[in-house]
């Protein structure tokens, strides 16, 4: 499970229907959570901006509504970068540019008459 954004509220026992405004790339991608528990009974609207439970959450319970894109980690582990020393890249890149100009230079003029 990835959750990448959720939007929190609190059920009164007669509410049904709770701002969303999720950005979901599709209403299957939103999620909800009663009182710590997953809840299907509930539609969005045509925009992903509101959602309706077939039945309203009960009084103080926490609403959850969250996007679950449903990707997962692959597995690899994730490590820091080699640090690059870029100045000692670039000086080395420079030495040899310049070795090459120097020997393209070396066989023009031994072109010439």
């Amino acid at each position: 499970m990835s959750i990448t954004h959720k939007v929190e509220h609190v059920g009164d026992g007669v509410e049904t229907e709770f701002a969303c405004a999720l950005p979901a790339s599709s209403n299957s991608d939103v999620k909800a959570s009663v009182a710590g528990a997953a809840v299907t009974a509930f539609s969005l609207d045509a925009l992903g901006q509101v959602a309706t439970f077939d039945v309203a959450p009960a009084n103080g319970a926490a609403v959850i509504l969250y996007i679950d894109t449903g990707l997962t980690s692959l597995g690899v582990p994730v490590v820091d970068p080699p640090q690059v020393d870029v100045v000692a890249q670039l000086t080395r890149s420079n030495a040899y540019q310049q070795r090459l100009i120097d020997d393209l230079r070396t066989r023009v003029d031994a072109l010439e008459p």
